[in-house]
């Protein structure tokens, strides 16, 4: 939790507000208390969705229809306001981490835990489809985690964002590790979409990353509809069950009753009872689990190639390229080194305690051959540029061929037509002038500055050159910051928190313009930079992507 920032609302309806909890690219997420004194979560939904009118015409109506959603496993709808400006939704406050912040922090959860898990999941998705409702956003972070069980919460108006989204600002609005096939197509989006997105987060439980792994927007979307999912790690009754859910067509999905049904045969079988197990072995220095004494290291790969994690000597992980992992180690000092192939990284003496990840990134440098791994401190974005021998070989190969293909023919041309002095007796000094034409050429190149982009866990600064003014954002200030793809016109953009955003950049889809990713160096398909906004942005990075013919570009 955090306070109230100042241009929060003070009071939404009948609700005092107290601390903000979180939120997102739809809205703003705040604990209130009710007259009575209970706690609740109060949704406001930002002002560009408010001003559709037929966003407004949905949620009314979505939220009539999750009123009625029961059961245990979801967070009941005690209030909404569907004329307010903005509208806003109450539902019940429910106390816990979501299941992604306990994956990452304790680890992957084994099958004793998972079951019940899925099982709970699955009566929640039963409880909203039978009030004709589809979640279409169930991911690990829409998960609690509750001391009761766990809860599915965000169902009461996703489908109705969606449907804004896509006529206000034609931005696709989804998790694309976790969205459907038909659902990254455009196509209709029922229960069978909430039961693919369910298997997912299953995969995600038992091996603690998506099943289709890590990178931006368009290559996540691709494997989603076109390639197998990966559940290596995932127990075998648990895996055929998630690779059932999984499957590309709808109706080779299993519907939720099924689900239910194959969780309480596997239950079953995992509660029978197993023959004593010997002994176990005296622990190493690094331990899997979750004990609660153990700490968690997480590497981060910004690099192209796999990493290989040393820990006290030890090879304990492998970690593929623009992706993480979270290693369980017990409290203390422990040694860290990187390996990129044969190349060694700098021994590292790296201090864990019990309960807390200590998060360190790595990259290799990309124009030294063999290179090993650096520890990265911040990241530099910037245009690609030759040395100055380089750009003197270019022109000493250019200039010659310039002057025979371009520079004779003119000179020739020139004295047929106007007549005049042997055009031979010019081409000296038609040379020495293309001469200093390359040098003041070269001269340009090496005093003048590129576009730079710095990341840094402080915020970002972008020096756009010769071209503008220099733009410096701390992370406090930015609500949102995305890359919106669209080929040679990807844009980052930012939205900032209430009473925070400054004169910068002009407005695109209702955040403020930092720069063109084509301004930049950055890697084919913007890896890079969308893991570097992931480490230092945080929860701010969200993964958003123009579309245009219900198609990603």
């Amino acid at each position: 939790m955090e306070p109230l920032r100042p241009g929060d609302p003070r009071t939404v309806g009948r609700y005092r507000l107290e601390q903000r909890l979180g939120g997102g690219g739809m809205g703003r997420v705040f604990l209130g208390r009710s007259r009575g004194g209970r706690v609740v979560a109060v949704k406001v939904v930002r002002p560009e969705f408010a001003e559709d009118d037929g966003f407004r015409r949905r949620f009314t109506r979505e939220v009539e229809a999750a009123r009625r959603v029961g059961g245990f496993y979801t967070a009941q709808v005690v209030d909404a306001d569907t004329e307010a400006d903005p509208p806003w939704l109450v539902t019940a406050y429910i106390p816990g981490p979501s299941l992604e912040e306990a994956v990452t922090r304790d680890g992957p959860l084994p099958l004793s835990r998972i079951i019940p898990l899925g099982t709970a999941l699955a009566e929640g998705l039963s409880a909203i489809h039978a009030c004709e409702l589809v979640h279409r956003d169930l991911k690990p972070s829409n998960v609690i985690l509750a001391e009761d069980g766990p809860r599915v919460i965000d169902f009461g108006i996703a489908r109705a964002l969606d449907a804004a989204s896509g006529t206000a600002s034609r931005i696709l609005i989804g998790t694309p590790s976790y969205m459907s096939p038909e659902q990254a197509d455009g196509g209709t989006v029922g229960p069978p979409g909430d039961v693919f997105s369910f298997g997912a987060v299953l995969a995600f439980a038992a091996t603690g990353r998506s099943p289709f792994g890590t990178g931006t927007a368009q290559a996540v979307l691709y494997r989603v509809v076109h390639d197998e999912p990966d559940l290596e790690g995932v127990t075998e009754p648990l895996a055929e069950l998630i690779a059932a859910c999984l499957a590309k067509d709808p109706a080779d999905r299993p519907a939720v009753g099924d689900v239910l049904d194959r969780l309480s045969a596997l239950d079953e079988t995992a509660t029978r009872p197993l023959p004593p197990e010997p002994e176990p072995e005296p622990t190493t220095a690094v331990e899997s689990g979750e004990s609660a004494e153990h700490a968690g290291l997480t590497i981060w790969n910004l690099g192209a190639e796999k990493l290989d994690v040393v820990i006290d000597g030890t090879s304990v992980h492998n970690v593929d390229h623009r992706d993480q992992a979270t290693i369980h180690l017990p409290p203390g000092t422990h040694t860290v080194q990187v390996l990129a192939g044969r190349h060694h990284g700098v021994l590292r003496r790296v201090e864990t305690r019990p309960g807390a990840t200590t998060r360190m990134i790595f990259d290799v440098p990309r124009r030294r051959s063999g290179a090993a791994p650096e520890q990265v401190d911040e990241l530099v974005f910037t245009k690609f540029r030759l040395g100055a021998l380089e750009e003197i070989a270019v022109l000493a190969v250019l200039m010659p061929v310039t002057y025979a293909l371009i520079g004779i023919p003119l000179l020739f041309l020139h004295s047929k037509i106007f007549g005049g002095a042997n055009w031979t007796e010019h081409l000296g000094s038609t040379a020495l002038a293309m001469v200093g034409v390359g040098v003041v050429l070269f001269i340009r190149s090496r005093t003048s500055r590129s576009p730079r982009l710095t990341l840094h866990p402080g915020g970002l600064t972008f020096d756009p050159g010769r071209r503008g003014r220099r733009k410096v954002i701390d992370w406090d200030a930015v609500h949102q910051i995305s890359v919106l793809y669209s080929g040679r016109n990807s844009e980052l953009v930012v939205w900032f928190r209430d009473g925070h955003r400054p004169a910068i950049g002009r407005n695109v889809q209702g955040g403020t313009f930092v720069c063109k990713v084509s301004d930049l160096f950055v890697r084919k398909g913007g890896g890079t930079l969308d893991t570097g906004l992931k480490w230092f942005a945080g929860d701010a990075y969200v993964e958003q992507w123009r579309v245009g013919d219900g198609r990603v570009p």
